[in-house]
């Protein structure tokens, strides 16, 4: 919508209240002349004029009686209420009294005679009618003749605290019409003036108050009515005028730089703002300027509209991203349950705010969220592609099988490529372990065709065109053969080296027919001196000596004919037998004396602490074996771990741990332990979970993806190094803390709060700096007396939560509320009336009475109106009983107390 420009004349801001007391033919009213010129006003295009309008403030302000023949009604003047004159010297609201009404006291062919509550039964007021049934005037009159009493109205009007009002006491044709008006705060009833001329509004309602009649004898006339007798009217006006020029520029001001073109409101306009221009221009009278202000203000509503509906967006949208995010943080990672429909559900949200800063904040948090489901995706599908490859390498697809006859290097390799593309530690290792797996099956796999093919290959060089069907070779010799032999000695696979052993034995066979006696004493005699140091019989064996060699040696004596000959390599053969024997024997006795002192150990390694399982018995057993040991160096070295054992066992820790409670939403279950701890798993409702961390007396356990709640049974179980659980401890699940404070109303006797956590059982108040400790603690409320410690609704008061150990659990403001205050003002009862009534002011709610000294609750109470009415005619008060009304707030507390003026 464009903006409208007004050109007019400048219309100083007045609100003038013109009271007037006249003779008038019609009601009051102001018409300011308007000027006219041609409008730039891009929306209506047509000429617009300028009005300086009023409105009448007052309802009935030509004080029209009721009718003649009205004999039901309680006040003279519609809309206007009677009130006693409690002083009719003086024109000041301290002579204002009770209200009152009419009571109908006889009826005639030319009057209604009224009684108005005076304490002077003849008091009244006569309503006049001619022969035509024409009202012809109103008086106020003494039936017995006396003076005449003086009396006033009043009516309440909505007026603008700061603005100037002007009370006007226009002639009028009887002098004891008008003898004074006092304009009152209607909320407090301070009076603001009682004399015409300029006054200033001191709240959101003035009370205009009438005070009629001169006290002449018989009576005093205040109204005249008859349609041939206006001249004698009174008539009240009280208007505001409006100043255009100056509500044009507060329209404007909503506008951003003050101009309704810009299309954009200021950050500081609000539904207040434009609700109270709303009002003004709704006094106006209909005319194209306020047709033009209108639609500014109209477009000022549409942009405030637009604005809260997309601030509207804006949180829905950021309620969407939070959710995406741990914690509902957008500086976390996203959540594990976080999905595509949630980030597309929560893009939808931001595409809807139109705010160009805050949308681009918003997509900044939504592309981190979609960038990071990505790469988890991507993860995903890479461990999927790196397990599905490495399946494919074992029999049945399964890691736990051996390798296939197909899976190769590059079957292998491709699986590898996969793996190394995994970034989840934890998962990457376990798939690593898998290839490498595979991959040392492949290397041994190749390694034995390797070594069967050289194996074939050098028994095949025995034999004529490499054919073990024929002889073997003139070439071939017996290193030939041992190196075949050797060769044939490395395959592992029973059945190939079974036939290829056959060969090696035919070409052995064939090779030793061949050979003369001599070369088989000389190749027995070299064979078996190389089985001893310095290749001398006399000395000890070699430490390279084997069984294996020494079979060679015995296969080259077997060969030998000569029986002198043979039998003395035989013994020699015999000797480094039996000496390799002793050697293996030892080396039995060291490996078994060493096994038994690494199974004491953690690891079986001596560098580690003892196992659990490690008794007395097991260090005994191992004893012995090292016993048994003849080396004294690897004796000694053993006995040095014997000891070891024996004194860690005799100074042996059990495995002890402790758990702190788990408050749901926490990333880990947490605690301490003494012992040789090595690991850690988690049971949750029977199902087991490994992992957690076990360092320096400390663990932790991640709990946040278990999704515990109070209720669940949770167990920790702590591992030795054996893998043995040696304690669980029973974990207990709270909720997070959460605790609340009522609001506290200055004069009560105690803060109230609540708890949901056991760990709290103290509390402490802190008033403006100053500590408190005390309050009653218990089954999750708080009381704690503080009536002696807030005296003020301006205070700065925390109350803080502790437990057993003084530990600070949490600390809330308590929010304070002022107390309550108002006062009975009147309280007013004419025998045999119905009702007891009166006005009151400020926070009273319920009343009550007491009848010397008997007390009834009751009654009914107006707030909008400050009013009261308590039904007592069954209570048959007397003129002499002591009747007091009581003010209560709206907690039963009492506020005020007025002693009932009592009349007959």
């Amino acid at each position: 919508m464009s903006n409208h420009k007004l050109v007019q004349k400048t219309l100083k801001i007045t609100a003038v209240g013109a009271i007037a007391f006249s003779v008038l033919a019609q009601p009051l009213s102001l018409v300011a002349s308007a000027a006219e010129t041609t409008s730039t006003n891009k929306v209506e295009g047509k000429l617009l004029q300028t009005n300086a309008q009023s409105t009448e403030l007052l309802v009935n302000n030509c004080m029209n009686p009721i009718s003649v023949t009205d004999t039901t009604s309680k006040q003279l003047f519609p809309n206007w209420q009677q009130v006693l004159v409690v002083n009719p010297t003086v024109v000041s609201i301290s002579s204002v009294g009770a209200d009152t009404q009419l009571t109908m006291k006889s009826s005639a062919n030319s009057n209604q005679t009224y009684t108005f509550g005076s304490s002077n039964t003849n008091s009244t007021i006569q309503n006049w009618y001619d022969t035509a049934n024409k009202q012809y005037r109103v008086f106020v009159r003494n039936i017995s003749g006396g003076p005449t009493e003086r009396i006033a109205f009043y009516q309440d009007v909505t007026t603008v605290i700061g603005k100037t009002y002007s009370l006007q006491n226009l002639p009028v044709i009887y002098t004891s019409s008008v003898k004074g008006v006092v304009a009152s705060d209607a909320n407090t009833g301070v009076q603001i003036t009682n004399t015409t001329g300029s006054f200033t509004a001191t709240s959101n309602k003035t009370r205009i108050t009438v005070f009629l009649g001169n006290g002449e004898s018989n009576y005093s006339s205040i109204q005249a009515s008859a349609s041939d007798a206006t001249s004698g009217k009174i008539g009240i006006s009280l208007t505001e005028t409006i100043d255009i020029d100056s509500l044009k520029a507060d329209i404007d001001a909503l506008f951003l730089n003050n101009l309704p073109t810009s299309n954009a409101i200021k950050t500081t306009t609000n539904q207040a703002a434009i609700d109270t221009l709303q009002k003004q221009i709704d006094k106006l009278e209909a005319s194209t300027t306020k047709t033009a202000l209108q639609n500014e203000l109209n477009l000022a509503q549409e942009l405030l509209n637009a604005r809260i509906a997309d601030e509207a967006n804006q949180t829905a949208a950021k309620t969407a991203i939070n959710d995406l995010f741990i914690d509902n943080n957008p500086a976390n990672h996203i959540k594990d349950t976080t999905n595509q429909a949630a980030i597309d559900a929560a893009q939808t949200k931001v595409d809807a705010v139109t705010d160009a800063t805050v949308k681009a904040e918003l997509q900044a948090q939504v592309d981190k969220a979609q960038a990071e489901l990505d790469a988890r995706n991507a993860e995903k599908q890479r461990e999927t592609d790196a397990t599905a490859a490495i399946n494919n390498l074992f029999i049945d697809n399964n890691p736990a099988n051996h390798i296939k006859d197909t899976t190769n290097q590059a079957a292998i390799d491709a699986a590898q490529a996969k793996v190394d593309a995994v970034t989840d530690a934890t998962k990457k290792a376990e798939m690593q372990a898998q290839v490498d797996k595979a991959q040392a099956e492949l290397d041994a796999k190749n390694a034995e065709k390797q070594r069967e093919t050289e194996a074939k290959t050098s028994v095949d060089n025995l034999f004529i065109d490499n054919n073990s069907a024929n002889h073997i070779k003139d070439t071939t010799n017996q290193a030939a053969i041992d190196a075949a032999q050797a060769k044939v000695n490395a395959v592992t696979d029973a059945t190939t080296k079974a036939e290829l052993q056959t060969k090696v034995d035919k070409a052995q066979a064939e090779l030793n027919a061949r050979t003369s006696e001599a070369q088989r004493e000389a190749e027995a005699k070299t064979s078996v001196n190389n089985l001893f140091i310095d290749n001398n019989p006399a000395n000890h064996i070699k430490d390279t000596t084997t069984q294996a060699i020494i079979d060679a040696a015995q296969t080259k004596v077997n060969a030998v004919t000569d029986a002198t000959v043979k039998a003395e390599l035989q013994a020699q053969v015999d000797k480094a037998q039996a000496e390799l024997d002793a050697k293996k024997a030892e080396k039995q006795r060291e490996a078994d004396a060493k096994a038994a002192v690494n199974d004491l150990f953690i690891g079986n390694d001596p560098a580690n602490n003892i196992k659990d399982t490690t008794t007395q018995a097991t260090i005994d057993a191992a004893q012995a074996k090292v016993d048994a040991v003849t080396d004294p160096t690897v004796k000694a070295e053993l006995q040095k771990e014997i000891d070891k054992a024996q004194s860690q066992l005799d100074s042996i820790i059990p495995i002890v741990g402790t758990a702190a409670k788990y408050t749901v939403g926490d990333l880990y279950i947490t605690g301490t332990y003494t012992g040789p701890a090595t690991g850690l798993s988690l049971d949750v409702n029977g199902k087991r979970y490994y992992g957690g961390e076990i360092k320096d007396g400390k663990f932790k356990f991640y709990g946040l993806d278990k999704a515990l709640k109070v209720g669940d049974v949770v167990k920790l179980n702590l591992y030795n190094a054996n893998k043995e659980i040696k304690q669980t401890i029973n974990i207990q699940v709270v909720e997070p803390l959460k605790v609340t404070v009522a609001d506290y109303k200055i004069g009560d006797s105690n803060i109230n709060a609540t708890f949901n956590n056991s760990d709290i059982t103290k509390v402490g108040v802190v008033v403006d700096g100053k500590k408190y400790w005390g309050g009653d603690v218990a089954d999750g409320k708080v009381k704690f007396y503080a009536l002696d410690k807030i005296k003020s609704a301006s205070s700065v008061v925390t109350m803080n939560f502790y437990d057993a150990d003084n530990n600070l659990l949490a600390t809330k403001q308590v929010k304070l509320l002022a107390s309550y205050a108002g006062e009975v003002t009147t309280a007013n009862y004419k025998v045999g009336e119905n009702n007891i009534t009166g006005a009151f002011t400020g926070d009273v709610k319920q009343v009550a009475i007491s009848i010397n000294g008997t007390k009834y609750y009751g009654g009914t109470v107006s707030a909008t109106a400050g009013t009261y009415k308590f039904y007592v005619l069954d209570k048959k008060i007397k003129a002499t009983d002591t009747v007091i009304v009581y003010g209560y707030d709206p907690e039963g507390k009492q506020l005020s107390q007025k002693t009932v003026t009592i009349t007959e």
